[in-house]
């Protein structure tokens, strides 16, 4: 994924090359260490922006867990993903369909990262639902949920 955002920053400095204006009285002119310097926290912070949109949403302090597959059979389901406290604190969440849009993680096959903790996976399709629990401990949880729709 990285080599797709890597080719286009390579394009953006090829077509958007950065440009040093010409030195007047009381600019300083940056040598080639603090262009390097420039570029190389310019490409970090787009790198931290992509991984950010990665985790969008997970809690800073959380252990989070990469690359959970969300499936089904037939494709296309939204996947809502429900920490069990969420559905303890408020039962009502999975028939409300406005306060299930705030756990909306988007359409198998889907793969993303997540927060360790208990949560209540529903996956929606054609009107049907389908229901699933999915513990995520730690890096060894499966990391593979899938639901079939008859």
């Amino acid at each position: 994924m990285k080599n797709k955002y890597s080719m286009l920053l390579l394009l953006l400095f090829v077509f958007f090359p950065l440009t040093i204006p010409d030195k007047t009285e009381g600019d300083t002119i940056l040598n080639e260490q603090e262009q390097k310097s420039i570029l190389n926290h310019s490409i970090l912070t787009l790198e931290s922006i992509m991984d950010s949109n990665l985790t969008k949403g997970i809690n800073k302090h959380s252990k989070i867990v990469r690359g959970f597959c969300f499936d089904s059979e037939p494709q296309k389901a939204r996947v809502y993903l429900i920490p069990m406290w969420d559905i303890d604190k408020d039962s009502t969440i999975l028939d409300d369909k406005n306060k299930l849009m705030n756990y909306y993680k988007g359409n198998t096959p889907l793969t993303i990262s997540v927060e360790q903790r208990v949560y209540m996976v529903l996956f929606i399709l054609k009107g049907k639902r389908e229901i699933m629990n999915l513990d995520v401990i730690n890096d060894d949880t499966e990391k593979l949920l899938k639901a079939t729709f008859k």
